[in-house]
């Protein structure tokens, strides 16, 4: 197999990203095997990571799907105007091309900077 997982390691990967929740029993159960082998594999870390690449693919997948529905807000001609904004704007926030605007205020008055020199002449001498 390409990504060097036994049958049943296969099958096991399978079933966690299937979206329904089982408890290790059922996964034995459908495996047939026994629960210790589902507890053994839930710890392996090369089946962690491969269940991990393939969840990956498949988000990038629901994705693509995603900006396809904004695209079809944004252009077709059936949204309402709010639609069309609250999609544009999201759709900027995806691509990183909006941000929160955010103010910083600073304030520097002119009587803290007389007292830093009065107390530099202060120490100086002068």
């Amino acid at each position: 197999m390409k990504s060097g997982l036994t049958a049943l390691q296969e099958n096991y990967v399978e079933l966690m990203l299937d979206g329904v929740v089982r408890t290790n029993q059922a996964y034995a159960d459908i495996l047939g095997c026994d629960i210790r082998t589902i507890y053994k594999m839930k710890q392996n870390e090369k089946l962690s990571r491969e269940i991990e690449r393939r969840a990956d693919i498949s988000l990038k997948t629901s994705l693509s799907n995603a900006y396809g529905v904004l695209e079809d807000i944004l252009f077709s001609g059936g949204s309402t105007n709010g639609e069309k904004l609250k999609a544009l704007d999201l759709y900027l926030k995806t691509q990183g091309k909006l941000k929160e605007k955010q103010d910083v205020d600073t304030t520097i008055t002119v009587k803290d900077a007389d007292t830093a020199a009065a107390e530099l002449d202060r120490l100086l001498g002068m």
